[in-house]
């Protein structure tokens, strides 16, 4: 009633289940009905009955039971049952995937099998195992690390929120109160944030090594307050597509996605290789932009340093644009702006003003072309026609003193208050030209003497103008339609 049948106990059982039955209390009660009879009748029933003499708890019989484990790849993982009946597994000289076969044999002869897959990695070393940091919530606020030249930073998280550090480690990191710490170097993998909103801020401290460190990703699920992280540099995106009231990083790669409504103050640091959006920012600053483009749906102010293969496209109007240089790049302003400023060269560039710009300033202007209220594609009009009547250029001016600072370029507009182009010496076949409906004032120097323009659609004869300082029509034109 109260086990299992193993082995041949089966046949025990139904020899015992064949034998004469007897009621051996008579129809008066149901008690002993089935009382087992051994022997032949002319044996006294006392003497035929059955009889338990003893009975014990025993073990089960573990050695007489079967069991059977394979690997289909002994490579990756071998097995076997070791003496306590127990499977051990050993990991072999080649990561990869292995399916294990357990099959269980009882002393009936019957099988059962399981299988199960096993996957071993290559033998982890510093760099190939990701730890997640968080910080916020319940948990610690702030957390240091060190990266690999020595550079030890440490992050304050505040406000609502987490912030999640993905790093590649070896050891576990140590917890003490609000403060978590990585030990030994560790790489930053990503940084998310989940949960934020505008007042939740993140800022870092960086010091020794090369002072930098970097991250691949950053990337938010809701609103950002403020990320401060001066010496931070992303190299394969951000995402902020809910929006960041302030970031500031110390360089950035990859695609550079921010939403929302309007950023208060963007610092990218070195751009390069970087798709940027960003909505209306107050003020956008970057170290420097390199083969990358960079969109604004509206901005006050961008300040940049030394601009290289790079597109800008902005909407609204900006205040100020500053650049330390700009070459082989474009600039499209979508309606107006206040001043532009390259301190240094303007090279192989365009720069697109849809309505009006009051400043210009340029060290050099070479190659490049400045077009105010010109539609797209067009390089130099033909005809007045081809210039919107109402853009404006306010004044443009070359600063540097050196011989051909104006070369090679194009300066249109609707009109155009005053134009100082600096020195032009004699380089033949530079083909810059000046072209408005109206202008005011065209000044510079020839090889030979300075020379203005006064009202060019009024000077009956512009040409000869710029001859008598050595200029002569390859080098310049100047027209006004008007």
């Amino acid at each position: 009633m109260f086990g299992r049948v193993l082995g041949d106990g089966q046949a025990i059982l139904d020899e015992y289940a064949a034998f004469e039955r007897f009621d051996g209390d008579g129809p008066s009660s149901a008690t002993f009905d089935t009382l087992p009879l051994a022997g032949d009748e002319s044996t006294p029933i006392f003497d035929r009955l059955l009889s338990v003499r003893s009975a014990t708890v025993v073990a089960a019989p573990q050695a007489t039971v079967g069991l059977r484990v394979d690997s289909s790849d002994p490579d990756v993982v071998s097995v076997r049952v070791n003496a306590d009946g127990a499977i051990e597994l050993t990991y072999g000289t080649m990561p990869g995937d292995a399916v294990v076969t357990v099959t269980g044999t009882d002393l009936s002869g019957d099988e059962a099998e399981v299988a199960f897959s096993v996957s071993v990695a290559a033998e982890p070393t510093e760099g190939d195992i990701v730890r997640e940091i968080v910080l916020g919530g319940t948990g610690p606020t702030s957390l240091v690390a060190t990266d690999a030249d020595g550079t030890r930073s440490t992050y304050t998280w505040r406000g609502p929120g987490t912030a999640t550090f993905s790093f590649t480690i070896a050891d576990e990191p140590v917890v003490s109160g609000r403060r978590v710490t990585v030990p030994n170097a560790a790489t930053l993998a990503s940084i998310a944030f989940d949960g934020g909103s505008a007042s939740s801020s993140l800022a870092a401290a960086s010091a020794g090594g090369d002072g930098f460190v970097e991250v691949e990703r950053i990337e938010a699920v809701g609103t950002v307050g403020r990320l401060t992280l001066p010496k931070v540099r992303v190299t394969d995106g951000v995402s902020l597509a809910d929006g960041v009231t302030v970031v500031v990083l110390a360089g950035v790669g990859g695609v550079v996605d921010v939403g929302g409504a309007k950023v208060t103050t963007a610092t990218l640091g070195d751009v390069a290789d970087a798709e940027v959006v960003l909505p209306a920012v107050g003020t956008l600053k970057m170290a420097g932009v390199r083969d990358s483009s960079i969109a604004l749906a509206s901005t006050g102010t961008i300040v940049g340093g030394a601009v290289e293969r790079a597109a800008f496209t902005v909407g609204g109007s900006p205040r100020r644009v500053a650049f330390a240089s700009l070459a082989d790049s474009t600039v499209q302003l979508a309606d107006a702006a206040g001043s532009l400023a390259v301190t240094g060269a303007v090279t192989g560039s365009r720069i697109q003003v849809g309505s009006r710009i009051t400043t210009v300033r340029v060290g050099t202007f070479i190659d490049s072309a400045l077009l105010v209220g010109v539609a797209e594609g067009v390089d130099l009009p033909a005809t007045g026609d081809e210039i919107s009547p109402a853009s404006r250029l306010g004044t443009f001016t070359v600063t540097s003193r050196d011989p051909d600072a104006f070369a090679g370029s194009q300066l249109v507009a609707g009109a155009i208050g005053t134009a100082q182009l600096g020195l032009l010496a004699a380089t033949p076949d530079a083909g810059s030209a000046v072209v408005a409906r109206t202008a005011a004032l065209v000044s510079g120097r020839g090889p030979t003497r300075p020379f203005t323009i006064r009202k060019a659609e009024g000077v009956a004869d512009v040409a000869e103008v710029l001859a008598a300082s050595g200029i002569d029509a390859d080098r310049l034109s100047v027209t006004a339609f008007g």
